[in-house]
């Protein structure tokens, strides 16, 4: 990173709590690779002032902010342009300063898409089940829609949640099936080719639990991907692995939601080799910590 000066731009991550945050890490070490006069920072927003917060940073001449929890939806009321996929999922987390414009969009949909192809998940013409209807349910219900999934499963302890989700997306995607039911209905699904668990069930430091508890769920399914990364396996992946399929974290979605913000704010496409280098990095830094 260059010393900081008069030209350094500032960018950082609005959330409450934020000290447990690891996206500093990803956008600095992105800045450290591409020789740009950036520094990335976190900043606790507290209750109430998330306008002022976002007011303030855009009169700063912020370049942008990420926003995490709880301010992913409260967000969306400061936002003059919103991008389709944020009104779509409903929720943003990367804001971008420009021309007295406040924009909004939503990375974790590009983030997810991206982990899996590296990973060559393939969800074209899959059948998929999503665990939980949350808002990590609805970034992750548009990407698969996006990779043109053909039949989707939502699966959630309230049903009346699960079909609420469904009725948004299928007034976008018109052609794919979207089909609500609850946990134990899902259980007596038997062609389910992908499952991807997107709550917080199994995240440390209750890493024992899982949704779900007969490991026979797992027999037909070529791929079990859980949005948690800490811990690197959940139980769900355990069981799945253990069955046989092909597993995948959250870290990976974690890191290139954040690699495609940094590209929203400077305007660039970040090289491959930069992307794998940084990406190593953060592994080894929440892993081996």
């Amino acid at each position: 990173m260059n010393r900081i000066n008069g030209k350094t731009k500032l960018i950082g991550v609005f959330g409450n709590p934020i000290e447990h945050t690891m996206s500093p890490f990803i956008h600095n070490a992105l800045t450290r690779e591409l020789g740009l006069n950036i520094i990335y920072l976190p900043f606790h927003i507290k209750e109430g002032k998330l306008k002022e917060a976002v007011i303030g940073a855009q009169a700063l001449g912020l370049v942008g902010n990420n926003i995490t929890v709880p301010y992913k939806l409260d967000v969306m009321k400061f936002v003059d342009v919103l991008d389709q996929k944020a009104e779509m999922i409903g929720a943003v987390n990367t804001l971008l300063y420009k021309d007295n414009m406040v924009y909004g969009y939503n990375t974790d949909v590009d983030g997810f898409i991206k982990s899996c192809e590296i990973n060559n998940v393939d969800f074209k013409e899959k059948t998929v089940a999503i665990l939980g209807a949350g808002g990590a349910a609805n970034a992750i219900l548009s990407a698969c829609l996006e990779k043109s999934a053909a039949k989707l499963y939502i699966a959630n302890r309230t049903i009346e949640k699960a079909q609420a989700l469904a009725d948004v997306f299928s007034k976008y995607y018109k052609h794919t099936e979207i089909i609500a039911l609850s946990y134990s209905q899902l259980m007596d699904i038997k062609n389910i080719e992908l499952c991807i668990q997107t709550t917080s069930i199994g995240m440390y430091p209750n890493t024992e639990d899982t949704i779900v508890k007969d490991i026979s769920f797992f027999d037909n399914i070529k791929w079990a991907i859980d949005i948690i990364y800490n811990p690197a396996e959940t139980m769900f992946l355990k069981m799945a692995k253990a069955s046989g399929c092909n597993t995948l974290n959250g870290l990976g979605m974690l890191f290139y939601q954040g690699a495609k913000a940094y590209e929203i704010w400077n305007e660039i496409e970040i090289p491959e080799a930069v992307l794998d280098k940084c990406y190593n990095e953060f592994c080894k830094k929440v892993y081996e910590n």
